[in-house]
């Protein structure tokens, strides 16, 4: 039981990430792509593909969401 309420808690703040992101930064347009790995992440970051990530991963994979630009 402790676990499902857990994972409720993991979606609830995930959604609202994405929600802010969505609305506040791009406007509602999807202009994100995912990242499957932490190396991936990484150098998608140092090469200045994306400024930003959410990882939304709770377990040893990483799912991640990089943003195009922020302007």
């Amino acid at each position: 039981m402790s676990l499902y309420i857990l994972s409720i808690v993991f979606v609830a703040i995930y959604t609202a990430n994405f929600t802010s992101y969505l609305r506040e930064i791009s406007d509602g347009i999807k202009n994100y792509y995912p990242l499957n790995s932490r190396d991936e992440q990484y150098q998608s970051s140092i090469n200045g593909l994306i400024d930003a990530d959410f990882d939304q991963s709770t377990s040893g994979t990483p799912t991640t969401i990089g943003i195009d630009s922020l302007l």
